[in-house]
């Protein structure tokens, strides 16, 4: 099966509260970029870059670094299961854009906080660690209301 992190999330995101996200997101690719890990758009293609919009983001490693798309639509393309949630995936097969997933996700539910999370083995700790440097957010918390700097 591989190396999975999972969500579970509303079909429809609020506008604003996914603008502040995709902010934060932009915010993680640039940690990303300071410290050699190479992304790219959601196939990722030598000479593209990873999408944080008000609508979308989409990034992956980049080419032999690259496995699944990572992905989250403010608005959802899948349908809802009977609890009225979303149920997304991203296998990364433990490439270096790995711990990016995880701070994304991490990054995620602090904006919404309705959201769960979850993942194979390891789970959140390189996601949580960056949050905590770039966000100020304490590690052993998700929920927005953790912030220490807003």
């Amino acid at each position: 099966m591989g190396y999975t992190h999972y969500f579970r999330r509303a079909p429809k995101l609020e506008k604003k509260e996914f603008k502040l996200f995709a902010k934060d997101v932009v915010k993680i690719f640039e940690f990303a970029k300071e410290n050699g890990i190479l992304l790219a758009d959601g196939l990722g293609e030598k000479g593209t870059l990873p999408v944080a919009d008000d609508e979308m983001i989409r990034f992956n490693g980049l080419e032999e670094h690259s496995f699944e798309t990572m992905a989250i639509d403010r608005i959802a393309r899948e349908q809802p299961s009977d609890d009225g949630k979303v149920f997304n995936f991203c296998k990364t097969g433990r490439r270096p854009y790995d711990e990016i997933v995880t701070a994304v996700l991490v990054c995620f539910k602090l904006h919404f906080p309705s959201a769960e999370i979850d993942s194979d083995e390891e789970g959140f700790d390189e996601g949580k660690e960056i949050c905590e440097k770039l966000f100020s957010v304490a590690p052993q918390k998700a929920g927005r209301e953790e912030r220490k700097n807003d």
